[in-house]
């Protein structure tokens, strides 16, 4: 559904008309990705729009690349040879071991029909059409394939599903297959969070039940150097509709017709549609912690590779930007001077004066611990309700 091109700086910036042109075509939402290639990719573009632009079409270019570094280029990590010539050799000879959709060039090379004149692409050309709609088997390898450059090029993937079941096997070999895709080949640590929909007939809470058989479900399900998150979500009376499936990251979305569940029979196929930008973001933030749209169903399931399994109960903190050191703002937001480690134990006194949402039990002591980016305040005193194991942990983000 994705398809990465080859785009020389030189050519895309040859004049105003062909960089507007052509920058137009490209973003998760239409199909095509511009290949950062070779990594100083938007540098060579800068620099030659500042030989080649007036000073307002220069602004209006840094404006419209700051807008493609969010959603229309993508780097697919691949090696570019300093000793060749130049780009388009280095294009060529990528070309040969790991195919682009197509090279945009200034100029088309010789009968290399992969190689394409700037001025010569249009929407309809057999290389740069692309349907943004796609039937394809129902079946873990045909999902995972179709899903791939998101999560290759992503840092927030999510997994939008009403009727996931962590106990179903079918379920459990999907989630293992789109996680060591992106443990293997997305270099941006991503957050992998996956977002479901309470079913009161079938279970009140899953993920309070799945807390218990966390070492049966999930270790075989999440591979090692990589973590999962579960949201349990439910409707709000006269609220939102939570039925639709989707893949959502913070550069765009699809939508997923039939789900991630398994199929009734051997032969059932599934329909994939890519999101409009705006669309899928509208989605992402839906299921953000701050979110209205659906009431969260605490608490969230914070999984380890080897199936181990803390709860979270969220909620909203700021710390007092007076260091470098995310800890230390932690403790000073504690109220307390300085902070030694991160690794530092405190009295659950202070964090029930801090009134956070969260009243830990008496003489129970807690640490700090970072995750994916975020820190965790964490006791493992026992919990009325939850299984002995259980670590409780609050979450924040440090500002």
């Amino acid at each position: 559904m994705h398809y990465e091109y080859a785009v020389e700086p030189e050519a895309l910036v040859s004049n105003w008309q062909n960089f507007r042109y052509t920058i137009d075509k490209f973003g998760y939402d239409r199909g095509r990705l511009i290949s950062k290639f070779p990594k100083r990719w938007l540098k060579l573009v800068y620099g030659l729009a500042s030989q080649n632009f007036s000073d307002l079409e220069r602004k209006r270019l840094e404006i419209a690349l700051q807008d493609a570094g969010v959603n229309k280029i993508a780097n697919f990590s691949r090696q570019y040879d300093s000793n060749l010539n130049t780009w388009l050799e280095n294009a060529i000879a990528s070309h040969s071991e790991r195919p682009f959709r197509a090279i945009i060039a200034q100029k088309s090379e010789g009968d290399d029909d992969s190689v394409l004149c700037v001025n010569d692409i249009y929407e309809q050309h057999p290389l740069i059409a692309v349907n943004k709609g796609q039937i394809i088997p129902r079946d873990v390898e045909s999902l995972a394939s179709a899903m791939t450059p998101m999560l290759r090029t992503c840092s927030k993937i999510l997994i939008v599903d009403p009727f996931f079941d962590a106990q179903n096997r079918w379920y459990q070999t999907m989630i293992h297959k789109l996680l060591s895709i992106v443990r293997d080949i997305n270099p941006k640590n991503a957050i992998f969070e996956i977002h479901y929909r309470r079913n009161k007939r079938k279970c009140r809470n899953c993920n309070k039940k799945w807390i218990k058989e966390s070492k049966f479900i999930f270790k075989k399900v999440v591979p090692n150097g990589i973590g999962l998150d579960i949201y349990c979500w439910a409707e709000k009376e006269n609220g939102e509709d939570f039925h639709a499936r989707y893949l959502l990251t913070e550069k765009g979305g699809i939508s997923v017709d039939a789900g991630f569940g398994a199929p009734v029979g051997d032969s059932q196929t599934t329909d994939l549609h890519l999101m409009d930008y705006g669309l899928s973001q509208k989605r992402l933030k839906s299921f953000s912690r701050e979110a209205t749209d659906y009431k969260l169903i605490p608490p969230i399931l914070l999984v380890s590779a080897n199936g181990e399994v803390s709860s979270v109960w969220d909620f909203k903190l700021k710390c007092v930007q007076t260091s470098s050191c995310w800890w230390t703002r932690v403790y000073s937001w504690l109220g307390l001077r300085f902070a030694p480690t991160p690794k530092c134990t405190l009295s659950s006194r202070l964090l029930n004066q801090r009134k956070v949402g969260w009243a830990l039990p008496k003489r129970s002591r807690i640490s700090i611990r970072r995750w994916n980016r975020q820190f965790i305040i964490c006791s493992s005193a026992d919990w009325t309700g939850f299984a002995l194991s259980a670590k409780k942990t609050l979450r924040g983000r440090c500002y």
